[in-house]
């Protein structure tokens, strides 16, 4: 019996150090994925045309995949949905998420 409470115990560390490093790891190959610069209320930015993933037909390849440029007009405090609006000053209904959103650069 105590060396059964001994074994579980060896256990438990022992996975709890794999643990360690299985996140450094999953650090290391997604380092370049993040994004460094935060979007924030004023800038230029693309958005993604997620409507076009759908479309499998010939005449989607050659189509632009981003749309833009629009502006953001705000961000929200607690996710990173972020509301834009055309350069004309026309206010979008829906949020857009930041995955789909990328720095314009003129």
């Amino acid at each position: 019996l105590q060396r059964r409470k001994e074994d579980v115990e060896a256990a438990i560390t022992k996975a709890a150090a794999f643990r360690k490093e299985l996140a450094v790891k999953r650090n290391e190959q997604n380092f370049f994925r993040l994004r460094r610069m935060q979007l924030k209320p004023g800038d230029l930015v693309l958005k993604f045309d997620y409507t076009q993933m759908r479309d499998l037909t010939t005449k989607a390849k050659m189509r632009p995949r981003w749309l833009g440029p629009y502006r953001i007009s705000k961000q929200s405090p607690v996710s990173r949905a972020y509301r834009l609006e055309t350069l004309d000053g026309i206010v979008f209904d829906r949020p857009t998420h930041g995955d789909y959103l990328k720095k314009f650069v003129e």
